[in-house]
């Protein structure tokens, strides 16, 4: 393919284009178009190793450091238009979504019902560090693609693997795992309790927690040893328990 850099720098909020692009900050566009947003250059970065990048969007007067196929120069009033960040943008990139599958995993995150962005984006950069590598996200949790997710994760989203799922159907397909439920009701501490190598971790609702049919689905009910507080954010929460039963420690704990 040639390669194309839009020399013109497009300034009106009402271009065609800016206003298709300014459609995928909504989850509805965002389905429809199979299309995200990222910004800054650490993320584009690594979206460019995924083979992920359609367009590269440069604020005036930024050097064009990617030398991208199909790439457009705007001005900051357009970047700000793109942007949900209260700092002023430089780097925008339109990403198609990656590929949804459920792979071979010792390791897998359950996530029901998740709702707050931060949550997610840093339950995502911890399930990379500590080996979990196969992600399971209920319909009803937030949308991975939303820009707060997508910033949280610093770049962890492009190397984990998604499905968006039903759990209940989906678990059931995890017959030979320890299903382990983080839940105060009826659980033993983590340091009681012996896995093995396949584990499925299911975190819940940041105020309502798992629900009775997820929870049903699992077949171990697990708690963190705590000194004080009787419950933990559910990203600190779910940190620790990845942590905890990443692959070094997976056999005996």
């Amino acid at each position: 393919m040639d390669m194309y850099v839009n020399n013109e720098v497009i300034s009106s909020i009402q271009n065609e284009r800016v206003k298709n692009w300014n459609k995928l900050l909504l989850k509805k566009y965002r389905d429809e178009k199979n299309e995200f947003l990222i910004e800054e250059e650490h993320l584009i970065e690594e979206a460019l190793k995924c083979n992920i990048v359609k367009t590269i969007i440069i604020s005036e007067g930024c050097f064009d450091k990617f030398k991208f196929d199909n790439t457009f120069f705007v001005t900051q009033n357009v970047m700000n238009k793109l942007s949900s960040n209260v700092s002023e943008v430089k780097y925008i990139a339109v990403c198609k979504k990656l590929d949804e599958k459920l792979t071979s995993s010792n390791k897998v995150l359950a996530l029901d019902r998740i709702q707050d962005p931060g949550n997610l984006g840093t339950l995502l950069r911890s399930a990379l560090a500590f080996g979990f590598n196969q992600i399971l996200i209920s319909d009803n949790s937030v949308d991975i693609y939303n820009e707060k997710v997508i910033r949280s994760t610093q770049g962890a989203i492009f190397h984990l693997n998604f499905l968006r799922c039903n759990l209940i159907e989906t678990l059931k397909k995890f017959d030979n795992y320890d299903i382990l439920a983080f839940s105060l009701d009826n659980s033993n501490y983590m340091s009681e309790i012996v896995v093995n190598k396949k584990v499925v971790i299911v975190l819940g609702n940041e105020g309502k927690g798992i629900s009775k049919e997820v929870f049903d689905c699992c077949n171990k009910k697990v708690k963190i040893e705590m000194n004080s507080f009787e419950s933990l954010n559910v990203a600190v929460a779910g940190s620790i328990a990845m942590y905890n039963f990443r692959e070094k420690n997976s056999d005996v704990l």
